[in-house]
């Protein structure tokens, strides 16, 4: 094989190695309770099971619901409340293991930190 050929082949495995280490990344990353850094919204928290299921958690009020990480990487987080159901899309991104930043394209970021249980 040619150097120069063998440089492509190394470009492309790298580039799909590195897709596929990002796609994992935020899925494995967001496991864990989350609460917004905030202190007036205090009493709220995100749950994310590694299984994909989530609790939502507003104040002593709790949610059951569901979450998965889409193919453009957005959080999708899928609740149900009093038979209406609500979704939630963010854009996440890391800041560390125990920070990170949430949009849903339209608001200003909101920060999130880890709750350490």
């Amino acid at each position: 094989m040619k150097p120069v050929q063998l440089c492509k082949s190394l470009l492309i495995i790298s580039l799909f190695l590195f897709t596929l280490g990002c796609s994992g990344g935020t899925k494995n990353k967001i496991v864990g309770k989350w609460q917004p850094s905030d202190k007036s919204e205090k009493g709220i928290s995100f749950e994310f099971i590694k299984d994909g299921s989530a609790v939502i958690t507003s104040g002593e009020d709790s949610s059951g619901g569901k979450w998965s990480i889409l193919d453009d990487g957005r959080l999708k987080i899928e609740f149900s409340q009093l038979g209406n159901t609500t979704i939630i899309l963010w854009k996440v991104s890391f800041n560390g293991n125990d920070e990170a930043s949430v949009s849903d394209g339209e608001n200003k970021p909101e920060k999130m930190i880890r709750v350490k249980l």
